[in-house]
Parts: C-alpha cells; structure tokens; sequence
C-alpha cells in the first residue's frame, strides 16, 4: 500500500526524511500495535486507522 510512496519519494531513505523519527518502520514496530489490539486493554477502542511506513 505504500509502495507508490517509496518509489516517488526516493526509496527508504526518502521517506525517513520526512518523518519524525527519521526512519521507515519495521515489520517488529507493529507487533506492540497487534498484541494491544488483541488484548483486553483495546476493549474500548471502535476504530483507528494504523498506518505502517514499512518498506516490502
């Protein structure tokens, strides 16, 4: 999905330059995301958009 984004904004590295952290994410950064999504502390969440900079 963000493929079009990696090819005309210069790769990774283009990316990461406009981001705060200075860095495209990897696949481990949503893993905290999916174990809070599936617990109980996400009881009262209804909807969000998550949005994963991660190149393929």
């Amino acid at each position: 999905m963000t493929a079009f984004g990696f090819k005309t904004s210069g790769g990774a590295e283009g990316m990461a330059k406009g981001h705060p952290w200075g860095r495209v994410g990897e696949p481990a950064d949503m893993a905290g995301v999916a174990l809070f999504l599936a617990s109980p502390a996400a009881s009262y969440v209804t909807g969000a958009q998550l949005v994963s900079m991660v190149e393929d």
